[in-house]
């Protein structure tokens, strides 16, 4: 798989969905128009009667302006080399210097390439440098963070940033910023905790979820008291909070400290055997649950929890194993702001619209992706099949991002970016579920 599709791979998960569009979900999510987002279907399907090339001419020959970093953009994808314009401005906070290299965009989309230096030479930039859900950039609704690489004989981090969820962003002044970083994060791999698991051999205490709030899926009905004991797995960042068997399984509770983003695993071995995750019982369940002190305590990017594991261990079985751990704790934090304004470049497309039509509104095609607005009827179906010049087929049979815009999911956008930029003047001819849609 290549760097790129990735890249855009990876844009399904940590996705920081901006305040804005949160609001306009909850909203719309009140109506009978409910929104429905999901990622990764098929189908979409529109006729063309009206055809816009779009072809500007803003694409800069990068390279002459920006060897070195064209050689970075080169290792994530030549074709999209060739397509990126440059930015080359710098932005310097509390010692971090941010410089955004190159950009690349469609009308929908987006792609920024940066770096991140630390110039006062404190080893806070490095691959474990988190951005604390704090970046943005204007338009798009939702994005993502991709860490590409880092080169310690310059100290810089090259980064991607990828915006979604938005249209007519070609040509516009633009924004991007963040304004928190954490550094070093505390990475505790896998030790045995020392945890002695007959404590879970006493009667528990146990009381109803539903006493509790849970922003996740509810799956247990019943599980133990939160906070009986406080005997630590990781100092400061986290504890077992209470242990026993519930209907013959046993329950570890776990309290997390409040941070930004302790997290980890517990896992049960095979006692006397060295580590190795093929050697460990299986987590069956787990239940997040917030007490009341997890609910004042979390807030302003800040988070408590509580976490209950279920393991299908029996009291007879309890000493076969040890408790192991591996844990992510918080390292330091920088707040400030740092921000560079660029254009967003002019973008090659084909428009296709026939409003008469009831399949959708209209189809769209860039150097970047495909996208389809208001499609009607089942996503599950569709094929879009592109000729190029050279003979070769792009094939698109699924979608990363649908938007389905009503309790049936019968009424959708949908978008889905392409492993490889292309060149949208090699197109000789589009086909939408074996129909001719484009021809030239």
């Amino acid at each position: 798989m290549n760097k790129l599709k990735s890249h855009i791979d990876e844009t399904v998960k940590d996705i920081v969905v901006s305040g804005e569009f949160k609001e306009k979900i909850i909203r719309t999510a009140q109506s009978n128009n409910k929104k429905r987002i999901r990622f990764s279907v098929k189908k979409a399907i529109c006729i063309a009667a009206a055809v816009v090339v779009v072809f500007s001419m803003a694409v800069t020959a990068f390279a002459s302006v920006n060897p070195g970093a064209n050689n970075m953009i080169c290792s994530v994808s030549p074709a999209l080399a060739k397509a990126i314009y440059p930015v080359n401005k710098s932005c310097e906070r509390s010692g971090i210097k941010l410089t955004v290299l190159s950009a690349v965009n469609d009308s929908r989309s987006v792609h920024v390439y940066f770096t991140l230096e630390d110039i006062e030479e404190k080893n806070r930039v490095n691959e474990r440098l988190d951005f604390c859900d704090t970046y943005t950039v204007d338009g798009p609704t939702a994005f993502h963070i991709e860490f590409i690489s880092y080169d310690k004989s310059t100290g810089k981090a090259l980064y991607c940033m990828s915006g979604s969820g938005t249209s007519r962003m070609t040509g516009k002044v633009n924004r991007f910023s963040f304004t928190e970083l954490m550094y070093n994060k505390k990475i505790y791999s896998w030790y045995n905790t020392g945890f002695d698991l007959t404590a879970a051999l006493a009667d528990a205490d146990i009381v109803p979820m539903s006493d509790y709030d849970s922003y996740s899926k509810i799956e247990l009905d019943t599980v133990l008291l939160p906070d009986v004991m406080d005997i630590p797995l990781k100092k400061d960042v986290v504890s077992v909070s209470n242990i026993g068997f519930i209907d013959g399984r046993l329950h570890i509770q776990t309290k997390w400290n409040k941070s930004f983003d302790n997290h980890g695993r517990i896992a049960l071995h095979e006692k006397g055997k060295e580590f190795g995750e093929e050697k460990i019982a299986d987590i069956q369940m787990q239940q997040y649950i917030y007490t009341e002190e997890d609910i004042r305590n979390t807030g302003v990017n800040r988070f408590q929890k509580h976490i209950e594991y279920v393991f299908d261990i029996s009291p007879k079985d309890l000493g076969k194993y040890d408790l192991w751990a591996e844990i992510i704790a918080d390292g330091g934090f920088i707040k400030d702001k740092w921000q560079v304004n660029f254009r967003l470049a002019q973008a090659d497309k084909i428009v296709i619209k026939d409003r008469s039509l009831a399949a959708a509104d209209a189809f769209e095609v860039s150097g970047l992706g495909v996208y389809i607005d208001n499609y009607i009827g089942n996503t599950d179906n569709c094929y879009i099949k592109i000729r190029m010049k050279n003979g070769a087929d792009i094939s698109v049979n699924h979608f990363s991002s649908i938007e389905s815009f009503n309790l049936s999911g019968t009424k959708s956008n949908l978008s889905n970016e392409f492993a490889e930029f292309i060149d949208i003047n090699d197109i000789t001819q589009i086909e939408l579920d074996g129909k001719v849609i484009f021809k030239k």
